[in-house]
C-alpha cells in the first residue's frame, strides 16, 4: 500500500536525519555544517515544537485523542505467540471496517474522528509475516482494547473534550474534496473517505512533495509572506483544539519533516522555504481551517 511504503520511507528518513546530525556535530562541534544558514530558516521559526525528530515522528503518527483517553490500555502479560498476534490483527481490521461503516452511517462526527487518528495503527496490521507481528504486539493489544470498547470511549471522549467546533457536514465535505484529487493514488483502507480523511490529507502532500500533483487552482493568490503569516497562525490555532490537532496536526508535521529534511541537504534554502510554503498554501485552500474553527 502506498501509505505503509510512505510510512516506512519516512521513518528511515527521520533516522538518516539524526545520523547526519550526529556525523556534523562529531566532526566539529563548535562549527555548524556547510549547509546551514547565518538566520533561522522559516520551518524553525514556525515549528518550534519539533526540535527532535522523535517528537515529529509521534505528531504524525500518534493518537492525539487516545492517549488521554486511554494511555495505557494493556494491562498484565501481553502474549509473544505469533498465531494468536496474528489472529488480534485480523480481528483489530475487520473491527476497524466494521466500526467505520456503522459511525459513517450514523453521521456520527466523534466516532469518525475518533477511527481517524486510529486508522495509521490499523494499517500497520498488514503484515504477511507472522513473526513481524511480535514486535507489535503492545499496539495490537491497545488497538484490540479501544476498538472493542469504543463506545464506552465515545462517551469519554464527549466528557474530556466536549463537542467538536465543526460539524459531520464540514469533515464530509473536505473528505469528497480530497476525495476528488488524490482517489487515483488513493484507496480509503476503512473503506469510508471520512474516516480516511487524516490519512488522504497525509496522502495529499505526499504526491505534492513527491512529484508535485495538486490542482493548480489551490496556489491561486499565493505569496510567501502571506503562507507563513497563514502557516505560523493556523499551526497554533490547531494545537489549541484536540479534534482540530487529531485531524489536521498529522499533515503539518509531515508538511514539517520533509521540509526539515530537504532544508539540511541543499544550499538553496530559500527554494526550498518556497516549495513548503506553496504546499501549505495549497493545503489551507484545500482544507479552509476556517470552517473547523482554526484560522
Amino acid at each position: 500500500m502506498v501509505m505503509a511504503v510512505r510510512k516506512a520511507y519516512l521513518g528511515l528518513i527521520l533516522v538518516l536525519i539524526l545520523l547526519v546530525g550526529y556525523v556534523s556535530i562529531g566532526r566539529n562541534p563548535s562549527k555548524p555544517p556547510s549547509s546551514s544558514r547565518e538566520k533561522p530558516s522559516i520551518f524553525l521559526k514556525i515549528f518550534t515544537d519539533y526540535e527532535t525528530n522523535s517528537t515529529i515522528n509521534r505528531a504524525i503518527n500518534g493518537n492525539h485523542l487516545w492517549d488521554k483517553l486511554d494511555p495505557n490500555p494493556c494491562n498484565g502479560t501481553i502474549t509473544t505467540n505469533a498465531t494468536v498476534l496474528n489472529q488480534t490483527a485480523r480481528e483489530n481490521i475487520e473491527l476497524f471496517r466494521n466500526l467505520s461503516a456503522r459511525e459513517e452511517s450514523r453521521r456520527d462526527l466523534i466516532g469518525v474522528l475518533l477511527l481517524n487518528d486510529l486508522r495509521e495503527d490499523v494499517g500497520g496490521m498488514i503484515i504477511k509475516k507472522k513473526w513481524a507481528l511480535i514486535g507489535l504486539r503492545d499496539d495490537i493489544c491497545a488497538l484490540n482494547e479501544r476498538l472493542r470498547n469504543f463506545d464506552a470511549y465515545k462517551e469519554k471522549a464527549l466528557e474530556v473534550y466536549g463537542e467538536p467546533k465543526f460539524s459531520y457536514e464540514d469533515l464530509y465535505n473536505l473528505s469528497m474534496e480530497l476525495k476528488a484529487i488524490v482517489s487515483d493514488t488513493y484507496r480509503p483502507f476503512s473503506g469510508s473517505w471520512v474516516v480516511d480523511t487524516r490519512s488522504a490529507l497525509l496522502h495529499f502532500l505526499y504526491r505534492g512533495i513527491s512529484n508535485g500533483s495538486i490542482p493548480d487552482y489551490l496556489f491561486a493568490n499565493y505569496s510567501p509572506e502571506k503562507s507563513a503569516a497563514t502557516l505560523k497562525r493556523v499551526y497554533n490555532e490547531i494545537r489549541a483544539d484536540p479534534y482540530a490537532e487529531a485531524l489536521f496536526g498529522p499533515s503539518l508535521a509531515y508538511l514539517a519533516a520533509w521540509w526539515k529534511y530537504e532544508d539540511m541537504h541543499t544550499t538553496n534554502h530559500e527554494a526550498v522555504d518556497d516549495k513548503y510554503l506553496r504546499l501549505f498554501w495549497a493545503w489551507y485552500n484545500l482544507v479552509r481551517p476556517e470552517r473547523f474553527g482554526c484560522g
